[in-house]
């Protein structure tokens, strides 16, 4: 099976935490044989596409490379448009760059795996266009920021829907009248 996973952080070096749980998933699924793509943000520290452990990386690029700095950092995307507020003129970019990047890869996948609410939201052009199944994991702060209407519309036209948290899949099953599977880190 060809995999797809998008996310707003992966790591970009063997030192770098962003997203580690993702890249620790990425292993396993290509230890366990499948073939996995996993798009991520460009960022001026990262290459724009690498392989490694059976993984291909594809960094998107949203602006000039020493302008790329909106997904990683200490609390990531929200923290760092708040650091730096000029970066809000790189967001309509950075999410259409993601969104475009996720229809030209989901076209060689069998399904797309989306991490975080937006991803998700983003990711759903993909899925209509290339007509592939797409998986949401939704991983906390996307809950309680992602506003219920995204959060509503993403739940609806996904085909599956997974928390990291027991909880989380109860509350959101019953609020929704579908079925969320909880699925822990790894």
């Amino acid at each position: 099976m060809k995999i797809l996973i998008v996310a707003t952080a992966y790591p970009r070096n063997e030192a770098d935490l962003s997203g580690i749980f993702l890249k620790r998933l990425a292993i396993a699924l290509a230890r366990a044989g499948e073939k996995v793509t996993v798009l991520a943000p460009g960022d001026r520290s990262a290459r724009s596409k690498e392989s490694s452990q059976g993984i291909t990386v594809v960094r998107f690029v949203y602006g000039p490379r020493s302008f790329m700095r909106i997904a990683y950092g200490d609390g990531g995307i929200p923290e760092n448009l708040r650091r730096w507020p000029w970066l809000f003129g790189l967001l309509p970019f950075f999410l259409l760059s993601m969104l475009i990047y996720a229809i030209i890869l989901a076209k060689d996948c069998d399904v797309i795996h989306a991490n975080w609410l937006h991803s998700g939201f983003f990711s759903l052009p993909a899925k209509k266009i290339r007509k592939r199944p797409l998986v949401v994991t939704l991983r906390g702060s996307d809950i309680s920021r992602g506003g219920s209407h995204i959060l509503r519309f993403v739940v609806r036209r996904a085909d599956a829907v997974t928390t990291v948290n027991k909880t989380w899949a109860k509350d959101l099953s019953r609020k929704y009248h579908r079925t969320l599977c909880y699925t822990p880190n790894v």
